[in-house]
């Protein structure tokens, strides 16, 4: 019995340095996780900063639309608008790549009920970034973290104090790069960088979907 008890005892302590070193015992080897930049005078979605400065892709119309009152709603229709910005983006990839938006689609209407905010604590940033510049006056800071759900279903923890400082098409941008991140995870458990699935996500929010050649499009789905 002893020795039951010490194998025990060593497999806990395992398992715990694990979870306290960061280690995901539910993604392996990614942390999954949604950044923003936190300027001086702007918050912005990593994915949408990284579109237009370093793969130059110009933002749909849609993007830079800003809603009256934004600030003033519930966080329950500040969370629904959101999830309605990000479907009207989702919708322009239908016809480029119908079976990738039926994917997508499925993983934003299962969105509200697999997110938790979080509203007393921040979150730690996930390695996952692999970030070649971000602005000298700007601050990287994790906005969403992803994990396989084990209890209760939660599988996008977002910074709530965070999230309410985003404009509405930011949020719907950091809403697109966590679905793109989850159907990515489902085919690719080594995944090791959010480079292709930022990438992916500025896509969908330029002008480029609708006019990028077929043959570079492939090989911006291929990298995920």
């Amino acid at each position: 019995m002893s020795l039951i008890r010490n194998t025990l005892l060593v497999l806990t302590l395992a398992f715990a340095s694990l979870s306290f070193a960061g280690v995901s015992l539910e993604w392996k080897e990614v942390g999954n996780g949604g950044k923003i930049l936190l300027c001086d005078s702007t918050v912005q979605a990593l994915d949408v900063y990284e579109a237009q400065v370093v793969y130059y892709l110009h933002p749909h119309p849609q993007s830079l639309t800003q809603v009256d009152n934004f600030s003033k709603l519930s966080i329950h229709d500040n969370f629904d608008l959101s999830l309605k910005t990000a479907n009207k983006f989702l919708l322009r990839l239908k016809k480029r790549d119908a079976d990738l938006w039926e994917k997508y689609s499925e993983l934003l209407q299962r969105f509200r009920q697999e997110s938790f905010f979080l509203t007393d604590r921040e979150l730690a940033p996930t390695p996952d970034e692999d970030i070649t510049q971000i602005p000298a006056t700007c601050e990287l800071r994790q906005l969403i973290v992803q994990r396989n759900p084990i209890y209760n279903g939660t599988r996008y923890v977002i910074d709530r104090k965070l999230w309410l400082r985003l404009p509405s098409e930011q949020q719907a941008a950091m809403i697109i790069h966590e679905i793109v991140y989850s159907e990515a995870l489902e085919r690719r458990k080594d995944l090791m960088s959010s480079r292709a699935v930022r990438r992916m996500t500025g896509l969908i929010l330029s002008q480029e979907l609708a006019t990028l050649p077929q043959s570079m499009y492939e090989i911006v789905k291929k990298d995920l």
